[in-house]
Parts: structure tokens; sequence; C-alpha cells
């Protein structure tokens, strides 16, 4: 009887190292994909960041421009300089002949 359930181990022994070799492959796989697909996140999430980033920038400089803009406008502008008062029309000269 030992004899059958020997034989019965080793068969199911020998199974299981079956089952385990020829799922190795696509364990690995997996894991590679696994590796890639997360390693591809992170770079759209750093990318993503980096975009969001120099939008809330751009944003920030325009709002700075305009505020700077809407300031200049409630200075109180100079007074107009007067213009200059017109040059004395040049008389004609008296001729010497004669």
């Amino acid at each position: 009887m030992s004899s059958t359930l020997n034989a019965q181990v080793v068969d199911s022994i020998a199974s299981t190292s079956t089952l385990v070799v020829g799922q190795a492959p696509a364990g690995a796989q997996a894991m590679v994909d696994l590796a890639a697909a997360h390693a591809l996140g992170t770079l759209l999430h750093g990318a993503v960041h980096r975009h969001q980033q120099s939008a809330i920038s751009g944003a920030a400089a325009a709002t700075a421009a305009c505020t700077r803009i809407l300031a200049a406008r409630r200075l109180v502008a100079p007074a107009p300089v007067p213009p200059s008062p017109p040059a004395p029309a040049a008389t004609p000269r008296a001729s010497k002949e004669g």
C-alpha cells in the first residue's frame, strides 16, 4: 500500500512542478508589464503635474501684469505742457539798391 501512496505523492509533486514551470513565463511577463505600466503612470503623472504648475505660473504672471496695468491707470496724469509760442515771422529786408 505504501507503493501506491508513494506513486500518488510523486505524481502530485510532478504535476505541481509542471504547473509552476508552465506558469513562470506568464508570471514573469505579468511582472514586467506591471513594472512598465507603473513607470508609464509615474511619467504621465509628472508630465501632468508640470503642465499644471506651468499653467498656474502663467495665470499668476498674467494677473500680475493686469494688476500693474490697472494700477498705472489710477495714477494722476501730469498736467499737459502748454504749446510753445509761435516763432516770429521773418520781416522782408529792404534792398540797398537805389
